[in-house]
């Protein structure tokens, strides 16, 4: 269901009166019609996109639909336990306060907050329920890109981990020759440490800093010239290091390809004979 479609009559049949600015004690009390049907209600507020929660006067979660456990990472049973200030990182007490004392019901200014788990968030008061006098809360990721972003560094932090504990060398390159990872291994077949590492940025650089390490630099340097083209396919050979030992090492090359097979880099990996 969209928003526009669950928008006004969710929130109409949600409270009657939930444009009134008069103090709570002082509204009419709702009739039997006013008083939404609990079958409706509930399927509407189960089944909306967005992430709606109803809390009580002392910011207890009373309920919370699908889309907002799955924000707030919280079970179905779990909700009703938690105070909604419990799961913010930064809780615009003194507004939230005012939203819960139910007093009047405030200007619709959303709140900014984040959670615990990260993810910021819009707090929007879109209606006082009437008889419960209920808060309906609207919970809005204020960007689903930052959560994206947020999620891929981590899964890049975990993939470094793991690589750099593989005794094989590796180099990940871009298309335009950008090195975009080399592990420990790496370095240490060639007797670089982690600084030499951290200032190569792409393949030129990384050609002349090892240059003087090899038998053959020109060997070293062929088969990411064909790469850089966008023409390699997959390849091995073997390179003579002088440097700061001498051995025999195999280094295998293979194009990066993404889903729909275009080339996106390439990587080579390095390993003793």
């Amino acid at each position: 269901m969209t928003k526009d479609a669950d928008g006004p009559a969710f929130f109409a049949m949600a409270d009657p009166v939930h444009r009134s600015r008069k103090p709570v004690a002082d509204r009419p009390k709702p009739s039997a019609a006013q008083i939404p049907a609990d079958a409706a209600f509930n399927a509407v507020f189960d089944s909306s996109g967005e992430a709606l929660l109803l809390i009580d006067s002392a910011g207890v979660i009373q309920r919370a639909n699908r889309r907002a456990r799955e924000l707030l990472r919280l079970k179905e049973a779990d909700a009703p336990r938690h105070g909604l200030r419990d799961l913010l990182a930064s809780s615009p007490t003194e507004r939230l306060s005012l939203w819960c004392s139910q007093k009047t019901l405030p200007e619709p200014k959303p709140l900014e907050s984040s959670l615990v788990n990260g993810a910021q968030v819009r707090i929007t008061l879109r209606s006082i329920l009437p008889v419960s006098h209920h808060l309906l809360l609207c919970l809005e990721e204020k960007s689903i890109a930052q959560r994206e972003a947020a999620k891929w560094r981590l899964v890049e932090s975990e993939l470094r981990s793991v690589l750099d504990c593989v005794q094989v060398g590796i180099v990940l390159f871009d298309p335009s020759g950008r090195v975009r990872f080399s592990n420990v291994r790496f370095g240490k077949i060639f007797g670089l440490n982690a600084r030499d590492l951290e200032r190569i940025e792409n393949a030129k650089e990384l050609e002349e800093l090892i240059a003087l390490r090899l038998q053959d630099p020109e060997a070293f340097a062929a088969p990411r010239r064909v790469l850089l083209r966008g023409a390699g396919e997959p390849g091995h050979d073997e390179l003579e290091i002088i440097r700061p030992a001498r051995r025999v090492i195999e280094r295998f090359w293979h194009p990066v390809l993404d889903v729909e097979g275009r080339a996106v880099g390439w990587l080579e990996l390095y390993s003793d004979v």
